[in-house]
């Protein structure tokens, strides 16, 4: 077994590590500490441009509204505010459905009629 890992294996056995064994798992933990440290600043930094991203893009979603003609309001004033607009199409459809069954209808009696 080599002298390394025998420290790290049997740290119960009532043998203490000697200063430069002390000295090298201190300097090992400092830069695993420095290395987990930038890591977390990469971490830090990409998730603040994500974060810069996504409030750039909710204020170009929250103008895109205005952009289109939309008052902006949200909630039940704009669904009682569309809901006419709804109202209105459904009719309409409906109309012209209703035209054309009545275009059907009066080209059947035309050819009845003639024969």
């Amino acid at each position: 077994m080599d002298d390394e890992n025998h420290w790290q294996d049997n740290p119960g056995s009532g043998v203490t590590p000697g200063p430069e064994e002390a000295l090298r798992r201190e300097t090992e933990k400092s830069k695993a500490l420095k290395v987990e440290r930038l890591a977390l600043r990469n971490e830090i930094e990409t998730l603040k441009s994500e974060n810069r991203r996504l409030r750039a893009e909710n204020r170009r979603l929250k103008d895109t509204p205005a952009i289109l003609g939309d008052s902006g309001d949200t909630g039940a004033a704009s669904e009682r505010s569309s809901r006419p607009t709804e109202f209105f199409a459904f009719c309409a459809a409906w109309r012209g459905r209703l035209l054309f069954l009545i275009f059907v209808i009066s080209l059947i009696f035309y050819y009845t009629l003639n024969r």
